[in-house]
């Protein structure tokens, strides 16, 4: 799956849900069939520290998996906010990536408008690489394309430690990526 493709009013919802949480990190699952959102799902944040980590409430986890499978519906994404920092994935966020095969979406809210990234993860690896992310209905981006930024390379992937550029500047570690709060 390259890509994931989301309907407008899904894609405001998590957006809305990020922002109601803020200072805190929000966090949910975002259900589907082969890379098409059907449904998102907020799930509360139970993380000891809610405004500088998340961790998915695990009863909630398993009832909405057990909902998912009753459907048919994939794990498309799990996604989170960042409140204070840019959209990009952080170490822990890496170490927190069990399910390698759903996308990891971002909504980075350190900007007037939120930055909002989609990536596929892979835990092992200790890798990222940002994915397409197609919000459907939403004509001001181009007929509802979001692709990853190229040229800059913001945020784009990062293995071992490679240079990547991030909005601190030219980056050799991951440690460099966890924003101050």
């Amino acid at each position: 799956m390259a890509a994931m493709r989301i309907p407008k009013q899904l894609y405001q919802q998590i957006i809305d849900h990020c922002k109601k949480e803020y200072p805190r990190e929000a966090c949910g699952l975002v259900a589907g069939v082969k890379g098409l959102v059907t449904a998102v799902f907020s799930v509360p944040n139970v993380a000891s520290d809610p405004y500088s980590n998340y961790l998915v409430d695990s009863t909630v986890q398993a009832e909405l998996f057990r909902l998912m499978a009753a459907k048919n519906w994939e794990l498309t994404a799990i996604y989170h906010s960042h409140p204070s920092g840019a959209a990009c994935p952080s170490e822990s966020d890496i170490r927190q990536a069990y399910y390698e095969d759903a996308f990891m979406l971002i909504v980075g809210l350190h900007r007037t408008k939120p930055d909002v990234r989609l990536y596929r993860v892979q835990r092992r690896r200790g890798t990222y690489a940002q994915a397409r992310l197609l919000v459907l209905g939403d004509r001001k981006n181009g007929g509802g394309t979001l692709r990853p930024r190229g040229d800059d390379g913001f945020c784009r992937s990062w293995s071992g430690g490679k240079e990547f550029q991030c909005p601190t500047g030219r980056l050799t570690t991951m440690q460099s990526v966890l924003f101050p709060r």
